[in-house]
């Protein structure tokens, strides 16, 4: 397996084990609001993309400074990839509770990873081919820092549609 695919794996694998275990942090803190700014604080879609989001931003850091990943497109691709983890988790959170019309943990978990996966084989692709976006490295470095801004507004002042209401 090359360097890239294996790094892609394991960055998968430990994005997935810190957003089960982030599932918890906010009630393990006894609710602490600033926790709450990064971590889940209901059952809603909305604060379950957190667990997408962040972990993929904890992950590639790490990849990113210790791995020491040469990659033109690094930052660009990992905010895609975070982007594009987020969308799948709606699409197909929103796709199975419209078909069964039930919300069942198991599917939820499995969502979960699912989207992950789609997040990290993206990833590992545009990282390979070398694909070039849009805007610069630095542009989507501003769009993380204003996507974790939105997370921490929206957290405090959740709009009232069913993406932001918990089911619970």
């Amino acid at each position: 397996m090359n360097k890239l695919r294996r790094n892609e794996l394991i960055s998968y694998i430990i994005a997935g084990i810190l957003g089960a275990v982030f599932h918890f942090v906010y009630e393990f803190t006894g609710n602490n609001p600033f926790i709450g700014l990064f971590f889940p604080i209901n059952e809603s879609t909305f604060e379950h993309l957190k667990l997408i989001f962040f972990p993929i931003i904890i992950v590639s850091v790490f990849e990113y400074y210790c791995l020491n990943v040469q990659s033109e497109n690094y930052i660009a691709t990992k905010f895609l990839s975070a982007i594009i983890g987020m969308i799948s988790t709606i699409v197909l959170f929103y796709t199975y509770i419209g078909v069964y019309g039930k919300n069942v943990d198991a599917v939820n978990i499995a969502i979960y990873y699912i989207a992950m996966a789609i997040s990290y084989i993206f990833s590992y692709f545009s990282i390979k081919n070398n694909w070039s976006f849009y805007f610069s490295e630095r542009t989507y470095f501003i769009l993380f820092c204003i996507t974790t801004l939105l997370f921490m507004y929206f957290t405090v002042n959740p709009p009232s549609i069913p993406l932001f209401i918990s089911p619970v």
